[in-house]
């Protein structure tokens, strides 16, 4: 194709060249957006790499990225960036419309000849390109390589990719200098929150506030000491009023049932709901699941995961759902559960400090999302038990803790449960620093009538007086001994 037809392709998906207004979008930002601002605002990385499930909102926030862009002001008061120095492409589209294989070349170089018209090499003001579900393109790291190499000062790329995110990851470590791996997940409880309820008082401004309970937390991660934590979220549970504390209640029982994908949060009709996780775990097993020729094979395999949601699952016990009996290959079972569990929709834990490749571990499995997992058993909606709720609520505990301990140690490595032998006692989650010290244990309590019963936290505790130990439970706040902390789920929540 052309250069020419490049071009009005282009000028197409970025309608504030000519000084359009580009699609209107929601008012509502969820937390990552004000990271990446800050990252894009840094001189550290010059290539933001954001990858995760489909359908979390990663073309969202790059459009509410562009509209800050376009709003910024330089120190002088002047634009940061001039309107056709910021553009959007979704390089899979090009190929389509033009039959290219590779699409992302021929973009770059007609954007440098008739958008810029100078180098990419060299540009001479901030520029920022947007890729858009780069998957398709193999060798995108390899194309964009060479501007950053010479041109390190204003240009930045922001990256986006679903599929397997270690492939997406991987091509980003080819990439010169600083870049930023983000994996977008679905919507936080805290996100969810503030968008059905904006009415509530800025309950972020209220975490933050006098160092703030995530600073208390992380400081306890460090110290085992509870008392600030405990006194910040005393300060909090104070200064929220009992009809705030009753809606915060009942959305986060929303949260747990329907889980965090943006299109299903702000759905009002729960057949719309089943009808969208259909559609998503359609394209999952048909479209994500590398080299999956048998999709009805990866759909049977996702509803018999669902069943053993927040416990044990057994390989040849799964193996035997899926395929009807044990003739199916226990290697093509790993293989998917490899990919689910890299596309960040599932995730499993392990015992201990067990080998993850020896498969009698019997990990414990959980669903990154449970909205997901709930629509193929066709919980989303009516009253579920409260022992399903248990479980959901430990889901939930896992997804944000692992991000807690992203934002705080930079990883969310060394996390298992804790349990004595084959005892059915356990403790749900254990923490370990790089010198193999368990630094931190949660147990989730969500029924408060049964939050006495965590005698192996206690016992983990005396074995280990410097590890920070919480209990999650419904509504219960206080401290056990200057030595357990008891912690409402929701404030644990919000403040991850």
């Amino acid at each position: 194709m052309e250069p020419l037809e490049i071009a009005r392709i282009l000028q197409s998906y970025n309608p504030w060249w000519s000084g359009k207004p580009s699609a209107s979008l929601p008012d509502h930002h969820r937390r990552d957006y004000f990271h990446l601002r800050k990252v894009l605002e840094s001189p550290e990385h010059k290539t933001i790499v954001i990858s995760g499930p489909r359908q979390v909102g990663k073309t969202t926030i790059v459009r509410q990225l562009i509209q800050w862009a376009l709003k910024k002001k330089a120190e002088d008061g002047t634009a940061k960036y001039e309107p056709n120095r910021i553009m959007y492409v979704t390089p899979e589209i090009v190929s389509n419309i033009t039959g290219q294989n590779k699409a992302l070349p021929g973009i770059l170089s007609t954007y440098e000849s008739l958008i810029l018209k100078e180098s990419l090499n060299a540009v001479s003001k901030n520029t920022i390109i947007f890729l858009d579900e780069i998957q398709k393109e193999q060798d995108w790291a390899e194309t964009i390589k060479p501007y950053l190499d010479s041109n390190p000062e204003k240009l930045k790329f922001v990256v986006t990719g679903s599929s397997r995110l270690s492939l997406i990851e991987n091509s980003a470590e080819r990439l010169p200098g600083r870049h930023l791996p983000y994996v977008l997940l679905p919507l936080k409880f805290g996100d969810r929150l503030e968008f059905n309820h904006p009415e509530i008082p800025d309950l972020r401004a209220l975490l933050l506030g006098q160092n703030g309970l995530r600073e208390a937390l992380t400081e306890g991660l460090k110290t085992g000491n509870i008392q600030p934590a405990y006194d910040q979220a005393a300060r909090i549970v104070l200064a929220i009023d009992t009809g705030t504390q009753e809606t915060i209640g009942r959305e986060l029982d929303r949260h747990l049932q329907e889980g965090g994908y943006p299109q299903i949060v702000v759905s009002k009709d729960t057949a719309s709901k089943y009808d969208t996780f259909k559609t998503y775990i359609s394209d999952i097993a048909s479209k994500d699941l590398e080299h999956s020729r048998k999709p009805e094979l990866a759909r049977k395999l996702l509803i018999n995961l669902a069943k053993y949601n927040a416990n044990k699952m057994v390989e040849s016990e799964i193996r035997e759902q899926t395929y009807g009996g044990l003739t199916g290959s226990p290697n093509t079972i790993q293989t998917y559960l490899d990919y689910l569990e890299q596309l960040a929709i599932i995730r499993r834990i392990y015992k201990n400090k067990s080998n993850k490749n020896i498969r009698q571990r019997k990990p414990k499995i959980y669903f990154a999302d449970t909205g997901l997992r709930n629509s193929m058993l066709g919980y989303l909606d009516g009253e579920l038990s409260s022992e399903e709720m248990g479980l959901l609520a430990e889901t939930v505990a896992l997804d944000h803790l692992l991000r807690f301990l992203f934002k705080v140690r930079g990883h969310a490595n060394n996390i298992y449960f804790h349990q004595n032998g084959d005892q059915d006692k356990e403790v749900d989650f254990v923490i370990r620093n790089q010198h193999d010290q368990t630094v931190m244990a949660i147990e989730v309590k969500y029924r408060d009538s049964h939050v006495e019963k965590i005698e192996e936290l206690r016992k983990l505790k005396e074995e280990n007086p410097d590890m920070l130990a919480i209990v999650l439970t419904k509504n219960t706040l206080k401290m056990e001994n200057g030595k357990i902390l008891y912690l409402p789920l929701w404030l644990f929540l919000l403040a991850c």
